[in-house]
C-alpha cells in the first residue's frame, strides 16, 4: 500500500509539472512516497487500509460527508494529526487493495465534478479559500510548464484531456458560490 505526504500547494505545482529538475528540488514535497521500508509515521494511508482508534473518531470525528470519493481519508489523517494522534505505515500489515475499481479513474475520459469537489474541500479545510485557489494556480502553472516541454518531447505523458481548463472552471465556480455538477 501506498504512504503519502499531506498534498500542498508545492505539492500541486511539483505533481503537475512533472519536470526533473522542479521534482528533484520539491522531492520532500511530492505526495507520494512509496512503500516505506520499515514501519513508521506517515501523514497518510488509503483508507481501504487503514484501522483507527475509537478515540480518534472520537474526539476527531469520522469522515466528513462531504466528500463524495477521494481526499476524504486525507482530510481524517490531517484532523487526526493536528489532534496530535500519528498515522503509522505498518509494513507488516497486509491489505489487498484494488486501487479505482469503484470509480475506474484509471479509464476516466474526463476527471468527473466530484473529484474537483473532492479536491476545492480539501484545500480550503485545511487553509482556507486562499490556499484552494493557490493550490489551483500552482497546479496550472505546473501544467504549463509540462504543455511546454511535450512541445519539445511530444512522448511525454499528458495528463487527462481537458484538465486544466475543468480544474479552472471547477474553481471559478467554486469561489462564486456554484457547485459544479458531477460529468460522471
Amino acid at each position: 500500500m501506498t504512504c503519502f505526504r499531506f498534498p500542498s500547494v508545492a505539492s500541486e505545482f511539483e505533481g503537475a509539472a512533472r519536470s526533473g529538475p522542479i521534482s528533484r528540488l520539491l522531492r520532500h514535497r511530492a505526495v507520494a512516497i512509496g512503500v516505506p521500508l520499515a514501519t513508521g509515521p506517515v501523514d497518510w494511508l488509503a483508507g481501504a487500509s487503514m484501522m483507527m482508534r475509537e478515540d480518534v473518531i472520537r474526539i476527531v470525528g469520522g469522515f466528513d460527508e462531504t466528500f463524495f470519493l477521494y481526499f476524504e481519508e486525507t482530510d481524517l489523517c490531517r484532523r487526526a494529526a493536528e489532534a496530535g494522534w500519528p498515522t503509522h505505515f505498518v509494513k507488516e500489515s497486509r491489505v489487498e487493495h484494488i486501487g479505482s475499481v469503484s470509480t475506474g479513474m484509471k479509464t476516466w475520459k474526463r476527471v468527473p465534478g466530484y473529484w474537483f469537489d473532492s479536491r476545492w474541500h480539501y484545500f480550503r479545510k485545511s487553509g482556507g479559500t486562499s490556499r484552494a485557489v493557490l493550490a489551483t494556480l500552482a497546479h496550472v502553472a505546473g501544467g504549463l510548464i509540462l504543455r511546454a516541454r511535450r512541445l519539445v518531447q511530444p512522448k511525454i505523458p499528458g495528463g487527462p484531456p481537458h484538465f486544466l481548463r475543468d480544474l479552472v472552471g471547477h474553481a471559478l465556480l467554486s469561489l462564486f458560490g456554484k457547485r459544479s455538477v458531477s460529468r460522471r
